[in-house]
């Protein structure tokens, strides 16, 4: 009876959660949210800046997902089928922001908020090609990040804040991996040139 106890109580992985739900079973789908939803936010919030659109954004990119589960086809990990419809949206959504002037910047936020963006640019990070920018994160990385190109903020936030390999960002974004590799290298290296004119004028 133990052992047959132990076997019903695993957790179902990703994928047969999926199986479940391309069946109608919304309880299985409310479990990959539950899963899943801090990352799909981490990518809304640092795409958008706007934290009611970030939210909204994220709720739309799972309504989404449910809507064409039955799309998906297990060639990749189901997170990364997710990452790739919340940057897909998310990169529509900032146009629309930009015009209304809704996109936000790091003075903008709340102390709360400005203190989530420095600790989590303070957590250690081992991927050597980020070690470049921890020092001066902790003051302006955000408003600097905003200001990227869309294509070089996309590859960043994935690698960097979300920490995905290169390989799996190059699947969410339908790029090479060399691709990516030097779109995150040149989006550093424009930070770092905003991070030294930053403390030069003493921002």
């Amino acid at each position: 009876m133990t052992g047959v106890s132990s076997s019903n109580s695993r957790e179902p992985n990703d994928l047969e959660l999926v199986q479940r739900s391309r069946r109608g079973d919304q309880t299985a789908f409310g479990d990959l949210v539950r899963r899943h939803q801090d990352k799909v936010m981490g990518v809304c919030w640092r795409m958008l800046r706007e934290t009611s659109a970030a939210e909204d954004a994220a709720q739309e990119v799972f309504l989404r997902a449910w809507k064409a589960i039955g799309k998906f086809d297990g060639r990749s990990a189901f997170s990364t089928w997710l990452y790739r419809i919340a940057v897909n949206f998310c990169l529509t959504q900032r146009g629309k922001l930009a015009r209304a002037g809704r996109e936000s910047s790091l003075d903008d936020m709340t102390p709360g908020q400005q203190h989530e963006v420095v600790r989590t640019a303070a957590e250690p990070n081992p991927r050597p090609d980020v070690a470049l920018v921890r020092k001066s994160e902790a003051r302006c990385v955000q408003g600097h990040v905003g200001h990227l190109p869309d294509d070089f903020r996309a590859a960043l936030i994935l690698v960097h804040y979300q920490g995905l390999a290169y390989e799996e960002a190059a699947r969410v974004l339908g790029l090479p991996p060399g691709t990516v590799k030097s779109r995150v290298h040149r989006a550093l290296g424009r930070l770092k040139e905003s991070f030294s004119r930053c403390c030069r004028e003493g921002i």
